[in-house]
């Protein structure tokens, strides 16, 4: 890296940051019950009823109501009942059935059009029906996210079924912005009945408002990445286009980074995070984010999915100190004390790269607090305590020189030089390990001869006074 690359202006920087288009985190609409009726069967053991939601009938929706359980929501790892901020029924997927086939719908297809981009958007969509929920009079549920099921776990889908009620609207939020999809007034708008939908990121915040009157039913399906077919057809995404186009202008700018860096994206969405499965580089990227990473590679731009570490001034370093980090960290058994930080454990662990001196970067968007990571460790000042890391999850992309803007493949390989460097030192250290027992055990065998020949030698003395006494 240089000492003092010349850094891009505000202007090329801004112009790609206008270049990145975030869609809605959401779609919704109406669609048709199916050609014989939409029909729910429901029940526990053998009592088992149905109804049609072509013409549901009061009694029977109060019927269902009844025979839910109370719905639960979850905190951390927990399923906590609480009816302040949670009012509702609901049923398992082993307690009821419906007619509706969600791939029949054309749903899917409008939810890939709407969600999918970038290395995602020839992927099929795997919905799993989740729950169904039942919202009587006075109830709601307030702002919460969805519980994420494992890494290719990318939103859910709401159906809500035909049913005359009032209240009960659904408030999305994402940063400061708001929508609301009021189902009451969507289905009461058609005069045949009609199901309602809406769709999102399952890391979009939201909430159901209180119900005035009715039963509102909902049936939720997780949505999962599915298999990854060859499309027949090259998908245009325009919102690719834009963004690899502004990237492509500030390449062939020789004023625009002319000995190489790096650019900085702050992840616009929040993502599930393993600590089983550490390689950020597995995460499937939603949205925009998947956009700038599939837009730099096809530029030969070699792009790294990083958490990012931000640590006041240390012992060793009188400065601010941000680390990046392409695993995801687990300090829970790290000791650090007061005067250093855990920023030599990230790296030396994590495939951490220190800003400023492993990496210089420039940011084009900010990170946001959505998506933040937290890990503990033990930190050691006066007295033991349980400190806490933070990180913000971000896209470092490399660029080369002006002459040589190429840069993919230098992760893997700047990595692998790494792991061969320390297997070496590992190698060396062993070795080394290894002549300094067999000097010791030499030392040992040497010393153990010595002693040997001191006692022959005294036994012999003993020997020869004895017989001269004789």
């Amino acid at each position: 890296m240089a000492k003092n690359p010349l850094p891009p202006s505000t202007e090329q920087l801004e112009s790609l940051k206008k270049a990145i288009v975030h869609r809605l985190p959401y779609c919704s609409g109406t669609v048709e019950l199916p050609s014989g009726g939409l029909v729910l069967y429901y029940g526990k053991g053998h009592d088992t009823r149905c109804i049609d939601f072509s013409n549901p009938d009061e009694e029977d929706l109060k019927h269902l109501a009844e025979a839910c359980d109370v719905a639960t929501f979850g905190v951390d790892d927990k399923e906590v009942n609480d009816d302040s901020y949670r009012k509702a029924g609901k049923l398992n997927t082993s307690q009821f059935c419906t007619n509706f086939n969600v791939y029949e719908s054309g749903l899917l297809s409008v939810i890939r059009d709407s969600f999918l981009e970038g290395d995602s958007a020839g992927r099929e969509i795997r919905p799993e029906l989740y729950k169904l929920n039942v919202y009587g009079p006075g109830g709601f549920f307030k702002a919460h996210k969805d519980t994420p099921r494992g890494t290719e776990m990318f939103g859910s889908l709401v159906l809500v079924l035909p049913t005359v009620h009032e209240g009960g609207a659904l408030i999305l939020r994402e940063n400061e912005d708001e929508w609301t999809f009021d189902s009451a007034r969507t289905i009461n708008e058609h005069i045949t009945p009609t199901i309602g939908y809406v769709a999102f990121w399952s890391d979009v915040e939201h909430e159901v408002k209180p119900m005035v009157s009715g039963y509102r039913v909902t049936a939720t399906y997780n949505l999962y990445y599915g298999s990854a077919p060859s499309p027949k057809h090259e998908i245009v995404n325009p919102s690719l286009i834009a963004f690899k186009a502004a990237m492509e202008t500030a390449l062939a700018d020789s004023t625009f980074l002319p000995e190489g860096g790096c650019l900085a994206f702050g992840l616009r969405r929040a993502y599930p995070l393993d600590k089983n499965q550490p390689d950020l580089q597995q995460l499937p990227l939603k949205g925009g984010d998947a956009v700038i990473k599939q837009a730099c590679a096809q530029l030969s731009l070699d792009t790294t999915t990083n958490l990012i570490f931000h640590e006041k001034a240390t012992y060793t370093s009188d400065r601010p100190v941000n680390t990046y980090c392409e695993l995801v960290p687990s300090l829970q058994n790290v000791q650090v004390y007061e005067d250093d930080g855990y920023g030599d454990v990230l790296q030396d662990r994590y495939r951490g790269k220190r800003g400023g001196v492993d990496v210089r970067v420039y940011w084009v968007t900010d990170v946001t607090k959505y998506t933040s990571f937290r890990t503990h460790y033990q930190a050691y000042g006066n007295e033991p305590s349980v400190a806490y890391a933070y990180g913000w999850g971000c896209l470092l992309v490399e660029i080369g020189p002006r002459d040589a803007r190429g840069t993919l493949g230098n992760t893997e390989k700047r990595w692998k030089a790494v792991e061969e460097e320390k297997a070496h030192k590992k190698a060396a250290q062993q070795e080394l390990l290894r002549k300094r027992h067999e000097e010791k055990l030499r030392k040992a065998q040497e010393a153990a001869e010595n002693k040997k020949k001191k006692a022959e030698k005294k036994t012999q003395a003993e020997a020869s006074v004895q017989g001269e006494q004789i």
